[in-house]
């Protein structure tokens, strides 16, 4: 959740570890994405929540650009009732684009991050963010490298089915500046908090799958 938003606060424990990978099938098969996060959760006495998170991130975009991310993350969760919350947060980095083909190779190193709001309310969870804030661009050869500003909006919810399993089911919407805009659905199965597996579908993209 901390990709989808930085303000995103784990419900329990003291520290919280997420390891995912996506990818696509049929045209877009060679497009994929992997993702790691560490958080430290720290409680104060009225249960309101500080997280310290690490957040590592690498998509492959065909067979030629690669973009490897590495970002800090601060996000505080303020109880507003028993089953109820407010959260924000905030992520800086960096960014790298690595592109090669026969013709030429490039690589550059951008400045990046992310700003996140969100409420929870029981089993629902409703939240905006931006990201690629600085608008970074670089041109390292003829063509020019560019992080454009997006904006998201996403929702979730989750139904206990037993003592081990969850289900889970999400729905994400993104605003890019120059592109066409994206839906993501998805529903995945969650076993006793640590694996994760289910179907996603996304409008650019088609039908997919997530493991984590």
């Amino acid at each position: 959740m901390s990709t989808v938003n930085p303000g995103y606060v784990p419900s329990d424990g003291i520290a919280d570890f997420n390891a995912g990978y996506k990818f696509r099938t049929g045209a877009f098969k060679e497009i994929s994405t992997f993702s790691f996060s560490g958080s430290r959760i720290l409680k104060t006495p009225n249960s309101n929540s500080h997280v310290i998170r690490l957040m590592l991130n690498n998509e492959q975009q065909g067979p030629y650009i690669n973009t490897p991310r590495a970002y800090g993350n601060y996000a505080y969760e303020l109880k507003t009732g028993e089953n109820s919350s407010l959260y924000a947060g905030a992520a800086i980095g960096v960014a790298g684009v690595y592109y090669s083909a026969s013709s030429a190779t490039a690589s550059v190193l951008l400045p990046d991050g992310s700003l996140g709001i969100g409420a929870k309310f029981g089993a629902l969870s409703l939240g905006i963010s931006s990201f690629q804030i600085f608008n970074s661009k670089a041109s390292p050869i003829v063509a020019q490298f560019r992080l454009g500003r997006y904006y998201q909006s996403n929702f979730t919810i989750e139904k206990e089915l037993g003592q081990n399993f969850n289900l889970k089911g999400h729905a994400l919407y993104r605003l890019f500046p120059e592109i066409k805009d994206e839906l993501n659905l998805g529903a995945s199965l969650l076993y006793s908090e640590t694996l994760l597996v289910g179907p996603m579908y996304r409008n650019l993209y088609g039908l997919g799958f997530i493991a984590g």
